[in-house]
């Protein structure tokens, strides 16, 4: 994988409570309804994470990246357990590896 690939499958999503030198900086996240930049990123993961205690995010297969555009898969369930919930999210990276957009699909949801 690029470096730039690299880059984004280390920034999003990240631990709860992560250092801020685990993600790059000055990214924008569009999803609602927090938006903003990484602040907004960590607070949708805190926000499913209190949801869904003991729930965690794991990375599905292997990331790929094309120019400045990475996709990965990511399953979020309980530990150790087959994931509950699949998608997958498509970055848009600046310059400098930093995100500059967001776009996330989910491919398995229980009913």
């Amino acid at each position: 994988m690029s470096p730039s690939g690299e880059a984004g499958t280390r920034a999003y999503p990240c631990p709860p409570g992560g250092a801020a030198g685990e993600r790059p900086a000055g990214g924008l996240l569009t999803l609602p309804p927090v938006g903003g930049q990484h602040d907004g990123i960590t607070a949708i993961v805190d926000g499913v994470q209190a949801q869904f205690p003991g729930f965690v995010f794991t990375q599905v297969g292997e990331a790929d990246a094309h120019h400045r555009q990475v996709r990965f898969r990511w399953g979020l369930g309980p530990e150790g357990a087959e994931p509950l919930v699949i998608g997958f999210d498509v970055l848009v990276l600046d310059e400098s590896g930093r995100i500059q957009d967001v776009r996330g699909f989910l491919d398995k949801v229980p009913a």
